[in-house]
């Protein structure tokens, strides 16, 4: 599945009595993250421990506390 068409997934998803499902993206430029790849002719990527610059990476370290 390519990711437009999984953002049209989770758009038209009624599940559990919710119809308002979304994707989370990461940002690919969280200099944040404990790891790092610049693939050829690519930017830099961080990934990995620490994102904290992503929905979920806040959540999960921010506003939980969680390490």
């Amino acid at each position: 599945m390519t990711w437009d068409a999984a953002i049209t997934w989770a758009d038209q998803l009624v599940y559990g009595g919710f119809s308002d499902w979304r994707l989370v993206d990461a940002v690919p430029d969280d200099t944040g993250c404990s790891d790092n790849i610049t693939p050829s002719g690519f930017p830099t990527q961080y990934y990995g421990y620490e994102c904290t610059q992503n929905e979920l990476g806040h959540l999960f370290y921010d506003d939980l506390g969680l390490t």
